[in-house]
């Protein structure tokens, strides 16, 4: 007979940052599980649940990664993940970060 499956609670933002959740990323998992939930219900399979503009919404798998989205390598997020230490898979800059 087999055993049960087991269930693993992972704190997200503790995985991701390093730091407890914030209450903004409490509610987000909250209302993204909420609609999965009702992707599920509704039999709409090959979506995934995003955040556009404020709303949960359904995205086609397809239109989610039919193209690559690139950040400007000057943008402020770049240059703030960089101050952290963050590495993007150059080399070079894991050599100078290390």
């Amino acid at each position: 007979m087999e055993s049960p499956p087991h269930v693993h609670v992972t704190v997200l933002g503790h995985l991701q940052r390093d730091g407890s959740p914030s209450a903004f990323d409490r509610l987000l998992a909250t209302r993204f599980g909420a609609m999965a939930v009702h992707m599920i219900a509704q039999g709409k399979v090959g979506h995934m649940v995003a955040l556009h503009d404020g709303h949960i919404t359904a995205v086609p798998l397809g239109d989610a990664v039919s193209r690559q989205k690139r950040v400007p390598l000057d943008s402020d997020l770049v240059r703030a993940a960089l101050g952290l230490h963050i590495c993007f898979g150059d080399s070079r800059q894991a050599i100078v970060a290390g």
